[in-house]
């Protein structure tokens, strides 16, 4: 990574991705507690799995689009850099001498002699 933004914008997506992993645990259980204590009175535990993997994917979704974000300003910032350099070294990338289209001239490419040369 060359740019900064581009890898402040990986380190969150990162982290946020690390935080939902923990998040869903922690709310599986709590959603879990919540649930037991509500069904029969007691609040002996439980773990709520439907609940941690919407936690897990939704920060699996959203990490991965801050993730792409950051890709997306990584590649522009890239593509801006090599144009800027491709437009300093254009003088000395002159792969044409002379004009690129000269026009249809049918003269230059055949003898001045061309009828006699074929026997009319």
């Amino acid at each position: 990574m060359t740019n900064k933004k581009a890898k402040i914008i990986q380190i969150i997506a990162f982290v946020y991705l690390g935080l939902g992993f923990l998040g869903g645990i922690i709310l599986g259980a709590i959603a879990g507690s919540f649930g037991n204590m509500f069904s029969d009175g007691s609040s002996s535990g439980g773990f709520s799995l439907p609940m941690m993997l919407v936690v897990w994917v939704t920060a699996f979704v959203q990490s991965a689009m801050l993730w792409g974000f950051a890709e997306i300003i990584e590649q522009t910032y890239r593509t801006a850099q090599n144009t800027a350099q491709n437009v300093q070294q254009q003088p000395q990338m002159n792969y044409y001498q002379q004009p690129f289209y000269q026009g249809y001239q049918p003269q230059s490419q055949y003898p001045q002699n061309y009828p006699q040369h074929y026997g009319q």
